[in-house]
């Protein structure tokens, strides 16, 4: 800007010596001086005025912030699951819109055995022996755009540290449940559904808990499955929620499958949704296929299910391989 008025006060006194050089009546000198000057002012004042418009543009773009926002969500959800000896895990998720709500989590720790004294009874103690628990969490925030974005960064961090910290899949939703609670009691968004299951990769059995979300699915090498599921609310809807707790004896051979509510209410044209029985179907049909195969397969057939249909909702997969 001030290379700009130098050059107009340079051109100025040119103009000036010009008039002063060709005898020009004093009268002609100040008036074509004053309107060089007020064009000058004028052209100045445009560039001013579209300096300050190129500012502010510069200062906030709402596109920029949504590319932001989904390069953070992508790093969130490109976690990679635990490589572990005894199974194989495959997951993805497909945002509807370009800020999504469905999260997942992995939690691997290692935890001590409890058990009782037997010289002393009611007492507690631990055993030396370690067991290998491998924590997931798939969720799926109410609503879609920034907020539930924001909600399910937050969610997801909250339940994995308190996964962390607690081994109970019922503790960890009931303090999840007040903790997200107190954060979006206020907000425009109503609820967290969840899914947490805790498997012990030495005894092969599944701990878990329910807070109002789509029933996980095992499937066995024999092609029957099986919904395991527990009553819970919603998260964040009230405090205090007490939630049900259940174990499942897995066996080699075996596939979990844990999704969001995408997977299975996508609908055709004829506003059929797919449901889990097109699912386990497409599964049985393709059970030869290692995870990663058998997932793009699953996400190729609901997308040529939906049609043109338009994606209406996050889609959500993760797929659990005992070997």
């Amino acid at each position: 800007m001030k290379k700009h008025i130098i050059v107009y006060i340079i051109s100025l006194i040119i103009i000036q010596i010009l008039l002063i050089t060709f005898n020009s009546p004093p009268y002609k000198m100040g008036v074509l001086t004053i309107i060089i000057a007020s064009l000058l002012a004028i052209d100045l004042y445009g560039k001013i005025k579209k300096s300050q418009q190129d500012l502010r543009k510069s200062k906030y773009n709402p596109e920029k912030d949504l590319q932001t926002a989904n390069l953070v969500q992508e790093a969130l959800l490109d976690i990679d699951p635990p490589t572990l000896n005894m199974i194989q895990i495959a997951k993805r998720c497909k945002a509807a819109k370009n800020l999504g709500g469905d999260f997942y989590t992995f939690i691997n720790k290692t935890v001590n055995n409890l058990s009782q004294d037997k010289d002393n009874p009611g007492i507690l103690e631990y055993k030396k022996k370690e067991e290998n628990i491998l924590g997931i969490a798939v969720g799926d925030v109410a609503g879609h755009g920034v907020s539930s974005a924001l909600v399910m960064a937050l969610a997801s961090g909250l339940i994995g540290r308190i996964a962390h910290n607690y081994s109970s899949p019922a503790l960890i939703l009931e303090k999840s449940n007040n903790e997200i609670q107190r954060y979006i009691a206020k907000s425009i968004i109503s609820h967290v559904t969840a899914f947490y299951c805790n498997l012990n990769l030495d005894t092969l059995t599944l701990c878990y808990s329910n807070a109002g979300h789509p029933s996980a699915l095992i499937l066995h090498q024999d092609d029957s499955f099986e919904r395991i599921t527990t009553n819970g609310l919603f998260l964040g809807m009230y405090k205090n929620e007490i939630y049900e707790e259940k174990l499942y004896q897995l066996k080699k051979g075996d596939r979990l499958f844990i999704f969001t509510d995408g997977i299975i209410e996508t609908m055709d044209q004829k506003r059929d949704s797919y449901g889990s029985k097109r699912l386990m179907d497409l599964c049985i049909k393709h059970k030869e296929k290692n995870v990663n195969d058998l997932l793009d397969i699953v996400f190729i057939e609901i997308k040529r299910f939906s049609g043109d249909s338009e994606q209406k909702d996050d889609e959500t997969l993760i797929i659990v391989d005992l070997l």
